[in-house]
């Protein structure tokens, strides 16, 4: 019956407009306050101790990085990197689109801050080169996706924060899908534009390579940091969002010189504008955690799935598309916290490696970001660019193909997920 009672007060808070954050925690106080087993003030104990977690810091200390590498002159330079090293090829800046964000991926973790900080430069760069509006929109944004992937990644760290996974071995565990992608992305590429004609790029001599790769060295210097510093033990993941901050604010003012003291104040207010909400909902649904363990439903949805199969790549593929779907109809944020507590055991049980189902549930929570009609990036890219909603998902859909195929491939392919993580003794 309690159960019952949070359901419906949290989706009539939803339909009243209400806060996402509102509608769990006003969903769960009715739960407590209805179940005699449980006292409504538990609740302030819960909530702060939620706020108690050392992993979680990471979250606002890598949406903090993501804001000011945009603003430092880094995501110019990681693009211009890129155009001297693939733009030569036919559809080039396509290409230099994917390896900006492969690049960019390391250091921010956010889709969004891909589209927001990189999505411009991408987009004026190929408009101004003659490419199709709709091809470059549909790049662009599925190029976005690899962010979360490669490490860091902050949907990796609430993922995480509610299996009990290895932060460290998730982050590792991105690498190899997010070559996937790049891989599955370039070939959609290639025979876009070979059947479209698309221009080539400059060819860059040695020299000029070198230049570029000598201006862009402080960022690319980043991402190495990061992975080879929690590998050796220097700092752990958390620790690496921070070091992340100090880093990109040494380059953006004191190397590059594109950060002046007068931008971090914009740049902490709209940190804090993009970390309330993430962290709102975070705190809220540690309840929701707490009162799916208290509820048994784990358990329960494992005795009903084995009672579909018992076969774990069948019940992969299930997962798989109902997954799928809620990203249709849901944004990743809200349900992803809701049903990693309940699917990771879930998955377990069947054999899956706690590691190798994150991967698979990040991956399908940023195909979730493009599929209508509640897809994030999608209306993010409206604001950005300026284009109607039905024009960018009518230039996106063509680009789910090739991030379902890099989906299937680590859904199947566990080794290629766990090769890295087993590599560094974190699998």
């Amino acid at each position: 019956m309690a159960l019952t009672w949070l359901c419906v007060v949290t989706i009539v808070l939803m339909v009243m407009g209400a806060p996402l954050y509102a509608c769990f925690l006003g969903g769960c106080a009715v739960y407590f306050l209805i179940d005699p087993g449980l006292s409504l003030m538990m609740l302030p104990t819960k909530l702060v101790a939620a706020m108690n977690s050392f992993p979680f810091l990471a979250i606002p200390f890598f949406i903090f990085a993501g804001q000011i590498m945009n603003r430092g002159g880094i995501t110019t330079r990681i693009f211009h990197f890129s155009d001297t090293l693939v733009g030569r090829f036919r559809g080039g800046l396509a290409y230099v689109n994917i390896l900006a964000s492969f690049i960019f991926s390391g250091m921010s973790g956010s889709a969004l801050a891909d589209l927001g900080g990189l999505g411009p430069i991408e987009m004026k760069a190929m408009t101004d080169q003659g490419f199709d509006e709709d091809f470059s929109l549909g790049i662009t944004a599925a190029s976005s996706t690899i962010g979360p992937i490669v490490p860091p990644s902050i949907p990796f760290v609430s993922y995480a924060l509610f299996s009990g996974a290895s932060l460290g071995g998730l982050f590792m565990a991105g690498f190899m899908p997010g070559i996937a992608m790049v891989v599955t992305l370039s070939i959609m590429t290639y025979i876009i534009a070979k059947k479209r004609n698309y221009p080539k790029g400059k060819k860059y001599s040695l020299k000029e390579i070198a230049q570029s790769f000598a201006s862009s060295i402080w960022a690319l210097l980043s991402p190495a940091i990061l992975i080879f510093g929690i590998w050796f033990g220097w700092f752990t993941p958390t620790e690496a969002a921070m070091v992340c901050v100090l880093y990109s604010f040494i380059v953006g003012l004191f190397i590059y010189h594109d950060l002046k003291p007068r931008d971090i104040p914009g740049i902490v207010l709209e940190t804090f504008r993009s970390v309330i909400p993430v962290t709102s909902i975070v705190i809220a649904t540690v309840l929701l955690a707490f009162i799916v363990n208290y509820e048994g439903l784990t358990d329960k949805i494992y005795v009903f799935m084995s009672g579909i199969t018992d076969n774990k790549y069948v019940f992969l593929m299930l997962i798989n598309i109902f997954l799928i779907f809620m990203g249709m109809v849901a944004d990743p944020s809200a349900y992803s916290v809701v049903l990693i507590p309940i699917l990771a055991p879930v998955a377990q049980a069947y054999g899956i490696h706690v590691i190798h189902f994150g991967v698979i549930f990040v991956l399908n929570e940023m195909i979730g970001l493009l599929t209508p009609p509640v897809g994030m990036s999608l209306y993010l890219m409206t604001t950005v660019f300026k284009k109607p909603f039905s024009e960018v998902r009518h230039a996106v859909t063509p680009w789910l193909i090739p991030l379902y195929a890099a989906l299937i491939i680590c859904t199947y392919c566990e080794d290629l997920v766990m090769f890295v993580p087993r590599l560094m003794g974190l699998g």
